[in-house]
């Protein structure tokens, strides 16, 4: 790929014709040329700075603030430069001022945008080899990029569809564990369950009739038997005594009559 241009004698012939020789702005963006080339890229951004305060307006000192910017790795400032020198009337600069956001951008990788910076380079300059070359790389690059996010996000949704699937089984695989925990433990409470009723019934078995003329247990009163009032227990006693008063006048009846006849001596 190109390197970036760089017009030193174009812009020092400009300041020159048009202001004058010995004009400070002239002079000072002549310096930071020279340092440009030597590569001294701070001292030659100090020297254009200088320049910007003499010439606030020129969209050459822009270019060139920005061609520092590119070689100090600023892509980002360096991109604002030249879209703000792009702006300008001269064609050429403007020209110029596309490759270079061109290069600029294919720098940082976002060859989509670098190949629409040479194309509107190429519209004013449809001369420009190194542009139309760098166009064609820019679109070979942004095709190869597309074809790589495609095949991610294709590997993406594979990896989504795999992890979602395993996870379907794993949870497929729990409910069955869960069920069969569950039947287990039914079966082992049917089990206990029959277990106990089988004792019941042996225990019943086992156990000895009652002997003969053993009185049956008593059972209790039912609950809907009332007790019975002090009336009621009066005329029992009373019953009872009169009972045995009779049963006792009946016996002294009895032995009476079973006495021997007494002689009497006359």
């Amino acid at each position: 790929m190109k390197m970036v241009k760089i017009i030193y004698p174009l812009i020092a012939i400009l300041f020159l014709w048009n202001l004058g020789a010995g004009n400070r702005g002239a002079s000072l963006v002549e310096e930071g040329n020279r340092l440009f080339g030597e590569g001294k890229y701070d001292e030659a951004l100090t020297k254009y700075s200088e320049a910007q305060m003499e010439l606030p307006e020129s969209p050459d000192i822009y270019y060139n603030i920005g061609d520092v910017q590119y070689e100090k790795g600023d892509y980002e400032k360096a991109s604002a430069l030249f879209k703000k020198t792009g702006e300008s009337e001269n064609f050429g600069l403007n020209a110029r001022a596309g490759y270079n956001l061109g290069n600029t951008f294919y720098k940082e990788g976002k060859f989509q945008e670098a190949a629409e910076a040479y194309k509107s380079s190429l519209k004013l300059n449809p001369d420009d080899k190194d542009a139309k070359y760098n166009y064609e790389l820019a679109r070979l690059k942004m095709q190869e990029q597309q074809q790589e996010q495609q095949q991610k996000q294709e590997q993406q949704e594979e990896q989504d569809q795999e992890d979602q699937e395993k996870e379907k089984e794993e949870q497929e695989e729990e409910d069955q564990q869960n069920k069969d925990q569950e039947e287990e433990r039914q079966e082992e409470e049917d089990q206990q369950e029959e277990e106990n009723e089988n004792q019941d019934q042996s225990d019943q078995q086992q156990q000895p009739p009652p002997e003969e003329g053993e009185e049956e247990e008593t059972k209790p009163n039912k609950p809907e038997e009332q007790e019975m009032n002090q009336e009621d227990v009066e005329r029992l006693l009373d019953a009872m005594l009169a009972e045995e008063e009779d049963q006792r006048a009946k016996k002294m009846e009895l032995q009476r009559g079973q006495m021997p006849e007494v002689l009497k001596d006359w």
